[in-house]
């Protein structure tokens, strides 16, 4: 049933004339499948559509800041460390955005828990958790120029080292509120 409602909606946008395009949002227009315009301003726009050959992608293109859940990694000295980090960045180009990232945050997270993971692998423990704004320049860094080299249509605002710990304990419990600890406290 979730399915016909879903593809009842779908039917009834593409069958509209027009799109209001809010000030805080950019569209990217497609007529017959081919890109026709990208509206990207700081006003409100009103978009006249040919309905089932048109259609219109809107993005929001304010500043934003997705999860970015805690990851593992090895020390060069051999610690397991937890490390969780915040990103945010703004939407500078529509147009790339939408023709070549498929899932902006998940594919930010990914580089940036990758980063994060290879400069873990070359530093101390002690480095890793004293030398944060080397760390956070770096994973800056490396997301501005990943994003540039792939036209990804971003702009990096800012860059968070979050959680550095040296434990990663996940706490389970089962159906009856048994709680258990994997891994973790065991020294």
């Amino acid at each position: 049933m979730e399915r016909f409602w879903s593809g009842l909606f779908q039917l009834l946008r593409r069958a509209l004339f027009f799109r209001i395009i809010k000030p805080w949002e950019a569209a990217v227009v497609t007529f017959c499948g081919r890109h026709v315009k990208t509206h990207q301003t700081n006003k409100g726009k009103f978009i006249l559509l040919v309905p089932f050959l048109s259609d219109v992608d809107v993005l929001e293109v304010t500043e934003q800041v997705p999860d970015i859940r805690c990851g593992t990694a090895i020390t060069s000295d051999g610690i397991d460390l937890a490390i969780g980090a915040g990103i945010s960045y703004e939407i500078r180009n529509a147009k790339q955005l939408f023709h070549n990232v498929q899932d902006v945050d998940k594919s930010l997270r990914t580089v940036v828990l990758g980063t994060i993971q290879e400069y873990v692998a070359k530093h101390t423990f002690d480095q890793c958790v004293k030398e944060q704004k080397d760390f956070v320049a770096k994973v800056e860094k490396a997301l501005s120029d990943h994003s540039r080299k792939r036209e990804w249509g971003l702009r990096i605002v800012k860059v968070w080292i979050t959680d550095v710990g040296r434990k990663y304990t996940r706490i389970i419990t089962d159906s009856e509120g048994e709680t258990y600890v994997p891994y973790g406290d065991e020294e």
